[in-house]
């Protein structure tokens, strides 16, 4: 007939057609579902236990020398991820070699990837993108305490669950942390660019920080819709990375939290030292964050939850209300608001509704009649808190301070002043700081107040003094720290 093709000349077939139907030891191919740099990702069936799984599969030429080396890669990836058994991670069931391929049989993570949904949807709702990342970030904790490093954490290495949950994939790049492991990992830049962390784009090591960094590169662009630093060369993204500050999360997505844009800020600090001190707080930042913003991810029970107003928090509540429900691991929905406890707080039975002026007075149960004029004692005078005398290092103290609405008063030598990420908070760090030492902070309505008292912008003059700060003690994200309102907050010891 004409126009068909002679048998001398067949036609070209699409690269997944040409894969599907074939059998690869028990796995049944059915269809492409993505392709990376190495490898391709199949939809298979299983046809010995008759379920779905996801098949990543590497051809390899066994007399290829760089051929070989991308199967030995694979199969670190494969053992990397088989060590790390965890709801957030996909589960690697089995690895095998068949008719010259390598292949990975995965759980099947049927919702796509995270990448797939902002190309869809645009900027993810904030209690979404809060619960994707939180995800991610127990999913990290856990490798890290494992000492994996992911190293190419991005939205298309989240995978969705057809709950709606988010699973952790792609350990390829990874460090697994094992000194008898032979494969020596390539050095220089290593991760995908527009995630990378700054010390990573100067080819420094990746660390736990880096994986920090691009999880909060993530986030930022679930809130945003748009990459932390986009461009189309890769040479100008990675020098942004390294010396452009993050854009202004609050005024791109206005109206989130002050306490969650300070986080993304702090877990994308150019200095890896100056970010989160790991991701367990991170996470559970996250989760109450999800809770507070909500409608939450599907599946969840934590829908619809709006904060309460500061004027019905309790003292300690109001005073780091934000920061409360970013630590929250307990979020108690009660009627139209939440209240979030910190980690290891035991729930306060609620305040009695104060009378209303024009309410009946209540009647006795007997006669009726009115009761008779009780005398209310006066209330025993409020002793005075007592500061406790502590170093910023005294971390437990500090801690338990914060939990007991308790002041101190810390005396040390401050070995920085300078403006948080965000602009929204100036910070002292003491020497010898570590993140879960104590901060003094204060926020721009104190700022002229600080500058008149002590010099500098903010306050920068104070780097290098000794002080002794007094005030009452709150947390940030698990650390502790004094709020500082008012200069008399702070006494230079130095002569």
């Amino acid at each position: 007939m004409p126009g068909d093709p002679s048998p001398e000349t067949p036609t070209p077939q699409p690269a997944a057609s040409r894969w599907q139907g074939k059998r690869l030891g028990k796995f049944r191919l059915l269809s492409l579902l993505g392709r990376g740099a190495m490898a391709k990702v199949f939809l298979a069936e299983d046809t010995t236990l008759k379920r779905q799984v996801a098949l990543k599969v590497l051809p390899v030429d066994e007399t290829d020398e760089p051929q070989k080396a991308k199967a030995r890669q694979f199969v670190r990836e494969a053992r990397a991820a088989a060590k790390l058994v965890h709801p957030h991670i996909v589960n690697v069931l089995e690895i095998d070699r068949a008719n010259g391929i390598v292949f990975i049989a995965m759980d099947l993570a049927e919702g796509g990837d995270a990448k797939a949904l902002i190309r869809t949807a645009g900027a993810v709702p904030p209690g979404r993108a809060c619960d994707l990342a939180a995800d991610a970030a127990e999913a990290l904790a856990f490798a890290h305490r494992a000492g994996v490093v992911h190293r190419d954490v991005k939205p298309g290495n989240l995978m969705l669950t057809r709950a709606g949950r988010g699973k952790l994939v792609d350990f390829g790049l990874a460090d697994a942390g094992d000194p008898n492991d032979p494969h020596r990992l390539p050095d220089g830049v290593i991760g995908t660019p527009a995630y990378m962390a700054p010390e990573v784009a100067r080819g420094e090591p990746a660390t736990a920080a880096s994986d920090q960094y691009s999880l909060a590169a993530t986030l930022f662009h679930f809130l945003t819709g748009r990459p932390l630093f986009p461009g189309r060369d890769i040479r100008s993204i990675l020098q942004q990375h390294i010396r452009d500050e993050p854009p202004d999360l609050d005024a791109l997505c206005p109206g989130l939290p002050p306490a969650l844009i300070d986080l993304v800020d702090t877990a994308l600090a150019k200095d890896p030292a100056d970010r989160h001190a790991g991701l367990d707080e991170v996470a559970r930042a996250l989760r109450g964050f999800a809770v507070a913003l909500g409608p939450a991810a599907a599946g969840s029970s934590a829908s619809a939850v709006a904060p309460v107003s500061a004027e019905s928090r309790p003292r300690r509540v109001r005073r780091a209300a934000w920061m409360s429900a970013g630590a929250g691991a307990l979020a108690l929905g009660i009627g139209a608001g939440v209240v979030v406890l910190g980690p290891g707080t035991p729930p306060s039975p609620p305040d009695s509704p104060a009378p209303q002026a024009d309410a009946e007075p209540p009647r006795g149960e007997a006669s009726g009649t009115p009761e008779s004029p009780r005398e209310i004692p006066p209330e025993a005078p409020q002793q005075p808190i007592t500061p406790t005398t502590l170093t910023p290092a005294d971390t437990e103290a500090l801690l338990a301070l914060a939990v007991a609405d308790g002041e101190a008063v810390v005396v040390g030598t401050v070995e920085r002043a300078h403006l948080s990420n965000s602009g929204k908070t100036f910070m002292l760090k003491f020497a010898g700081h570590r993140r879960d030492h104590l901060q003094a902070v204060w926020r721009p309505e104190h700022f002229d107040a600080m500058a008149d008292a002590f010099g500098g912008t903010r306050g920068e003059t104070l780097a290098g003094q000794t002080l002794r700060v007094t005030g009452p003690v709150t947390r940030s994200f698990g650390h502790p720290q004094i709020v500082v309102t008012d200069p008399t907050q702070i006494e230079i010891l130095t002569d």
